[in-house]
């Protein structure tokens, strides 16, 4: 199949959504499929000009195209610029379908696509507008996304969804009539391989020190209040933080507070990094913590790919993290939203890496063999033939 991928994800960053789209289109590739992917970002070797880019993924060999496009954020003025490119690269390319990563503000791309006459599937990795809720989006704002979106999810062939509770907000929210579950893969990269000690002194953190890490976008979902309110009752252990985001000021008035009252600190801030380096910051942890309090997000996933036991709140999706590892115990989950019952299990999870040590290697290995693109891909690959045949 000849595929067009479409995002406003910026491609050239090491972000988690960079990385899921940059796998999913080389694995589609290494399956033999022609893939060009048109998103924000920049070249690296062949131009420091913000570029909007069009990979050529044909296998075995990968071909790269680059047109310049002024640099813009984010949102309608990207989506329309894309909308325009995709109309280009359709008589170009001639693609048979095309995948499409879902934002709030998309709409024009799929336009596009549907004026073109090319089949799309659409792919959502978060609950969009609970999300939007949560960041304080005033109802004219959501009851806008709410339509923009149900038309973009209403023409589509298929709707994406890597966890039960996205795909119930898909259908439930957005009137998806074709909903398909394909859980994330997890990409790790090189530096999964890195010994503690070494990752903390690579990033500067305590060697001695009991470390608990979050790595993730800082989204009003995160119950960080909760969070940082189990670390109190937990004087032994520091706070390690990797991201940026809307709660960021949260934490930076918890560092004011101690400094204020003399306090030790133990949160360490580390801000938005490189995947590489947050993936060190995991691999630095004792135990890792996902307090996403409506979905399990992708970095359940990435913590169990690094080894590392982590705790997370009850929510849906936890069946696929808990089976990764069935010798022994991995995740320790938190049913009520409390930071009593969030200490206790950190308390727990730390004192199981105490008393027994780390993950063992080899089961470590054959959680990352499961967690492979490869499989992802596989299954989007299902999808969008289904749609080309149609």
């Amino acid at each position: 199949m000849r595929i067009l991928l479409a995002s406003q994800v910026d491609i050239s960053h090491r972000s988690g959504a960079a990385i899921h789209q940059a796998a999913i289109a080389r694995e589609l590739a290494s399956l033999g499929h022609t893939v060009r992917v048109l998103g924000r970002g920049r070249l690296d070797g062949l131009t420091p000009e913000p570029v909007l880019e069009t990979l050529g993924l044909g296998s075995p060999q990968l071909a790269r195209w680059a047109r310049r496009l002024p640099e813009v954020p984010p949102g309608h003025l990207l989506e329309s610029k894309l909308a325009a490119e995709v109309l280009r690269e359709v008589r170009r390319f001639s693609p048979d379908v095309a995948y499409v990563r879902l934002s709030p503000s998309s709409s024009l791309v799929p336009a596009a696509l549907v004026a073109a006459g090319v089949p799309y599937a659409v792919e959502l990795n978060g609950l969009i507008l609970e999300h939007m809720r949560l960041a304080g989006r005033g109802a004219l704002k959501l009851a806008v996304a709410s339509s923009s979106l149900s038309w973009v999810v209403g023409h589509a062939g298929a709707a994406v969804a890597p966890s039960t509770a996205i795909a119930e907000h898909l259908s439930q929210q957005l009137g998806a009539a074709r909903v398909v579950l394909i859980e994330n893969g997890a990409d790790v990269g090189p530096r999964a391989h890195t010994p503690r000690a070494e990752a903390r002194a690579i990033l500067g953190l305590p060697a001695e020190a009991k470390l608990v890490t979050m790595v993730g976008t800082l989204v009003p979902s995160l119950r960080l209040d909760l969070l940082l309110e189990a670390m109190r009752a937990l004087p032994e252990a520091t706070l390690v933080v990797v991201g940026d985001g809307a709660q960021r000021p949260r934490l930076e008035a918890e560092l004011a507070h101690a400094s204020a009252h003399g306090q030790a600190t133990r949160l360490v801030v580390l801000g938005a990094r490189p995947h590489e380096e947050a993936v060190l910051a995991a691999r630095a942890a004792d135990v890792c913590v996902n307090p996403h309090d409506s979905d399990l997000s992708l970095k359940g996933l990435e913590y169990a790919a690094l080894g590392r036991r982590q705790v997370c709140f009850e929510v849906p999706g936890l069946e696929r993290l808990r089976a990764l590892y069935t010798a022994r115990q991995a995740v320790w989950t938190v049913g009520p939203r409390e930071a009593s019952a969030l200490a206790a299990a950190l308390r727990e999870a730390l004192a199981a890496e105490a008393a027994q040590g780390p993950l063992p290697e080899p089961e470590v290995l054959a959680v990352r063999r499961e967690l492979t693109w490869s499989r992802t891909a596989e299954r989007v690959a299902e999808v969008l033939a289904s749609l080309a045949r149609a």
